[in-house]
């Protein structure tokens, strides 16, 4: 989201929360503890008439997959990677539950009639995004959905989020989805896939990084070295690894040697909400202020040159 410049001559620290980068101040997707509230959910997918749901359990199930993966994301991808990415998903689910549900061999194309059956359709899929408040917004030709990963990095810009709860605004993108992306332009391809790539890598780090602190915990003498080793893994991969972890509670924040002469005592609340925010991002307090005065350096000097 972008960050808004105040008019008017304002003393350096008034309005520090509406001057600062609203994604360093919190996540503006639907919370989580929200995400299971069904009655919520059908109650919107009703409310949107021209928007197909035949199936409340594949919306609820859309809605739980697509959460974790715009958590997850770190960048502003092509709308049809997350919708690709869901599908996808939920494909290698269903197909592996009901290859271990069948009493007796079952044909491939039984099985695959039995699959597409709890695939998101472009309709559901919207309902979806609207249902979780996720910002999307188009460039050019190509729709795009931001990440909220506290590692969330702006590749897009000069971009006007689209307001998700009009129905005719869910509606044209999702007759955008339905489009095959055989039928698209090269570059946009390419954007899709590799959108879509990126997404499959942070999901597989997630899904490494559980079992990466499982070994850790049982084994005390593991290395960052060792790891990195036995999954064949970056240092970039691993510390994005990592900050999955911290932000997930499993692992405990790093405790860093402080230089003496770069000390600083903030007020008691001011602490409390350094701290408070650093919990939710998965950072440390001293991280988390450093991107809060980067954000508000960054403000003054486009605010700065805006008034010049």
């Amino acid at each position: 989201m972008a960050a808004v410049l105040l008019d008017g001559a304002l003393r350096p620290f008034e309005h520090l929360k509406t001057i600062l980068d609203w994604r360093t101040l919190g996540i503006y997707m639907r919370p989580a503890n929200e995400v299971k509230d069904g009655a919520k959910l059908l109650s919107l997918a009703q409310g949107l008439r021209s928007l197909l749901v035949p199936s409340p359990d594949v919306l609820a199930d859309t809605v739980k997959e697509l959460h974790p993966l715009v958590n997850l994301s770190d960048k502003v991808l092509p709308l049809k990677s997350y919708f690709n990415m869901v599908q996808d998903i939920q494909r290698a689910k269903h197909t592996q539950a009901a290859l271990r549900a069948a009493g007796e061999p079952m044909s491939r194309e039984v099985i695959q009639q039995g699959v597409s059956r709890k695939l998101c359709t472009e309709d559901i899929f919207m309902v979806a995004c609207s249902f979780l408040e996720v910002e999307i917004a188009k460039q050019g030709s190509v729709y795009y959905l931001s990440g909220e990963s506290p590692d969330f990095k702006e590749t897009k810009k000069n971009r006007n989020p689209l307001d998700l709860s009009d129905e005719v605004v869910l509606k044209n993108l999702s007759s955008g989805l339905a489009r095959p992306d055989t039928d698209r332009g090269a570059v946009e391809r390419g954007q899709i896939d590799s959108g879509f790539n990126h997404l499959v890598k942070l999901n597989q780090l997630h899904n490494l990084m559980v079992e990466s602190v499982r070994l850790m915990k049982a084994d005390e003498r593991l290395t960052k070295v060792d790891i990195r080793k036995k999954f064949s893994i970056s240092h970039t991969d691993y510390e994005r690894m990592m900050s999955m972890a911290r932000r997930s509670g499993l692992i405990s924040f790093r405790n860093r040697k402080k230089d003496p002469s770069n000390s600083y005592t903030l007020r008691n609340d001011n602490h409390e909400r350094v701290s408070e925010h650093a919990k939710n991002f998965g950072h440390t307090p001293q991280k988390m202020l450093n991107k809060i005065l980067d954000d508000f350096f960054g403000m003054l000097d486009k605010r700065k040159k805006h008034e010049g």
